[in-house]
């Protein structure tokens, strides 16, 4: 048993993405043409893909040959998409074997003959490993008087933005209690504005 192992249904095989349950299902498929097979069937999960195995066990000289395809097909549609009761009449596609249209579906129960068929087959889904992110740039150091002039700098913004809002103006006006409060603000604003004109002019 490898290091790592995955359980079907209760039972482990080959080597596979931990220690957790991993659902297949078993068929045994008869076609128009004489043939069978055993087909295994797993839909996926976020750790391994979705996979199908199918071995001949009868008819021809491809007896006992082994397939496997991620991406196989009945009837020209995924057969992750197809319900095991609408394979009859279509022909199955699993790697390079392609059925006659299929006679009979008939599902088993039988780990042992599953852990044959399956094993060595799921590969856990590669994870990239996650990308490296630079490191922040340091925090440009400022000083408290570069700071004091980024304050009137942002200050200065804020009020090219209102005068870019004189279509409010007169609606302002019109509501008492805001133009009460616009005007408070107004004043107190100039005043703020000539302490710090005198507070450069060092007054």
């Amino acid at each position: 048993m490898s290091e790592r192992t995955m359980f079907i249904g209760g039972f482990p095989f080959g080597p596979a993405a931990g220690t957790r349950s991993v659902k297949w299902s078993l068929y045994r498929l008869g076609t128009q043409s004489g043939s069978e097979y055993y087909l295994a069937v797993f839909e996926g999960d976020p750790e391994n893909r979705a996979l199908a195995v199918l071995e001949r066990i009868s008819g021809g000289p491809l007896q006992g040959s082994y397939f496997q395809d991620s991406a196989p097909l009945v009837g020209g549609r995924s057969l992750f998409e197809v319900s095991s009761e609408e394979w009859v009449g279509k022909e199955l596609q699993c790697g390079t074997a392609r059925t006659s249209p299929v006679a009979s579906v008939a599902p088993l129960d039988d780990p042992a003959l599953l852990s044959v068929l399956t094993a060595q087959t799921l590969a856990p889904i590669e994870r990239l490993p996650p990308r490296p992110q630079a490191p922040p740039p340091p925090e440009r150091m400022v000083s408290p008087e570069e700071r004091l002039v980024e304050y009137v700098e942002d200050c200065a913004k804020l009020l090219h933005h209102v005068l870019r809002q004189r279509d409010r103006f007169d609606r302002t006006r019109a509501d008492e209690e805001l133009a009460r409060r616009l005007a408070l603000a107004v004043m107190d604003t100039a005043t703020s504005i000539d302490r710090i004109g005198r507070l450069m002019k060092n007054e």
